[in-house]
């Protein structure tokens, strides 16, 4: 056997003759011998030092330790096999080493077969016994890593559900007492949520408990001033976890109730209380509530609660964010219809005073063909201005759900023929003509003032962006629907953008070049919409871009808000 792998065997021996005799034995039946020694504090010294692979230990020894007490204290300090050597083989004797768990147990005289058998054996049990000690760590090593993954993915799936539930509504108060419900018992057996009010003073604005806590749920929440948890927690930003909390009167300082009824009934507790904070600002506290007999509070947990408590954070906030968001249009809404009652007071006698002026002018024989092109260009900005201030009065009648469609029966060709007859004169001063395709007549139910609005945008639009070239108006009967497409050649618009020019404020040109509130577009889906139909666009960049509005012809029989 190669010396490296020999088995280095300590001898325990009061006796040298037999210590000796021992020796050249284990030495001719291949083992190394690591050492001897005759006392069991000798011995205890040097198998520590040797650290041998198997120790044989005679019980009878010189000095005031025996072999069992020497093997005791070897085997805690050092996992090495023990068999016992022995003359003696009493039942009291026996009894006393088996506490020592050995390997095993030769009583002299013994031969050299049934040492090498002894030892072989004890070397083999206690080889198989760390590896099946191994085996069993590496299961339990295993199974706590699986059951750290299920908790895991169960606590990510309580997050995600709070999250998804925190996120399906901004009330504030009805979510976060929904969110704490489904926090017990999966975090605990009570949950509170605490916010500060406009004073900095928390308040309960959540509670939820398990069926049976329902009444220290309720006594809880009315005494947050006087707890201790939540207070430190707020004020100082700090962490708290309290493992633990057996004594009546720390529960009662902890948790702010002197209602000693209540807190027996409660028993020994684990307890959380984590800040809800969010840009450096402290919102409230999130507090957890568990009976120990459920188990213990620990550092996942907190981590658990502190993620929760930032979820809770952005709810809030978002919450916030969409109360001034909400405000800010309605003022923006109120400014817009102010402002535009303003500005149409003074435009419709301004028009009055423009067409006196030119009656005037032509009476006194005074009206030239330079005048009367001033006179139309003055008419027609303000025309264009009436218009502004009429689309600004739309949004905030869309918003308010009060645009009025009133339908009627229309001629729809009379109508587009009307229209262009009107951008006639723009289309001519910007390069274009317009062309129109249409029958002689088509009748159907719409709101004719309305529909004048939707063409007057698409034409407008045609006439800004058609670059100077020939604008296409057709319209198409199909059964009982009709179709209105305006075409032009112009700057086109990016495809993905042929969806969001229908939004409010949305534009598919740059603002420094083109003017223009991005409303025009949005007014004429809604009316279209109003009236059963649809608007679409269809364009590529530089080659131009069809509008296209679908109505039913009998499809509104009666005046109707947008809503």
């Amino acid at each position: 056997m190669s010396s490296s792998l020999r088995k280095k065997i300590f001898i325990v021996e009061d006796q040298r003759i037999v210590a000796a005799d021992l020796e050249n034995t284990l030495l001719s039946l291949g083992y190394d011998v690591a050492g001897s020694a005759a006392s069991g504090e000798r011995a205890i010294e040097k198998v520590l030092a040797s650290r041998p692979d198997l120790v044989l230990m005679d019980i009878r020894l010189e000095g005031k330790m025996d072999g069992i007490q020497a093997a005791e204290r070897i085997r805690a300090e050092l996992d090495v096999p023990i068999v016992y050597l022995t003359a003696y083989a009493d039942e009291e004797t026996i009894l006393r080493a088996k506490t020592t768990s050995p390997f095993g147990y030769l009583v002299k005289p013994f031969n050299e077969r049934e040492l090498r058998g002894a030892i072989e054996i004890a070397l083999y049990k206690h080889e198989t016994d760390r590896i099946l000690h191994e085996r069993k760590l590496a299961l339990a090593e295993e199974e706590a890593r699986r059951r750290a993954s299920e908790r895991a993915v169960e606590t990510q799936a309580f997050l995600d559900e709070t999250t998804l539930l925190l996120t399906s509504s901004l009330e504030t108060e009805g979510t976060l007492q929904k969110a704490a419900e489904l926090a017990v018992p999966r975090l605990g057996d009570l949950c509170f949520v605490d916010l500060a009010n406009d004073k900095g003073i928390l308040v309960v604005c959540a509670a939820a408990g398990a069926p049976e806590d329902q009444a220290i749920t309720a006594e809880l929440s009315r005494t947050i001033s006087c707890r201790l948890g939540a207070d430190y927690a707020f004020q100082n930003g700090g962490k708290v976890l309290h493992e633990e909390v057996q004594n009546v009167d720390c529960l009662s300082h902890l948790l702010g109730t002197t209602d000693l009824d209540h807190l027996r009934a409660l028993g020994p507790i684990s307890y959380i209380c984590v800040p809800i904070e969010l840009r450096g600002k402290r919102l409230g506290v999130v507090e957890l509530v568990r009976r120990t007999e459920r188990g213990r509070y620990d550092t996942t947990h907190l981590g658990v609660a502190q993620e929760l408590a930032r979820r809770f954070g952005i709810a809030l906030d978002n919450a916030r964010l969409y109360r001034e968001a909400q405000e800010a249009i309605r003022v923006r809404d109120e400014f817009f219809m102010i402002a535009s009652h303003e500005l149409r007071t003074p435009l419709t006698p301004l028009q009055l005073q423009l067409e006196a002026l030119e009656r005037s002018l032509r009476r006194a024989g005074l009206l030239n063909e330079h005048l009367t092109g001033r006179v139309e260009r003055c008419s027609r900005q303000i025309f264009r201005l009436t218009r502004l201030v009429e689309t600004l009065l739309d949004v905030t009648r869309i918003t308010a759900g009060q645009l009025l469609i009133e339908p009627e029966v229309t001629d729809l060709c009379a109508l587009v023929r009307e229209v262009a007859d009107r951008f006639a004169m723009e289309a001519h001063e910007a390069g274009s003509t317009i062309e129109l395709r249409a029958c002689e007549s088509l009748r159907g139910q719409w709101d004719p003032m309305r529909l004048d609005q939707v063409l007057s945008n698409l034409l407008e639009n045609a006439v800004k962006y058609g670059c100077g070239r020939p604008i296409d108006v057709e319209v198409v009967e199909e059964d009982d629907v009709v179709r209105i497409a305006v075409t032009d050649r112009g700057l086109g618009i990016a495809p993905e953008a042929c969806a969001r020019i229908f939004e409010r404020f949305e534009r598919a040109v740059s603002l420094r070049h083109y003017g223009g509130l991005g409303l025009g577009l949005f007014i004429a889906r809604q009316i279209v919409e109003a009236h059963g139909g649809t608007i679409e666009a269809t364009s590529q960049p530089g080659a131009g871009s069809t509008f296209t509005v679908t109505l039913p012809r009998w499809g509104v029989a009666a005046a109707s808000e947008v809503a």
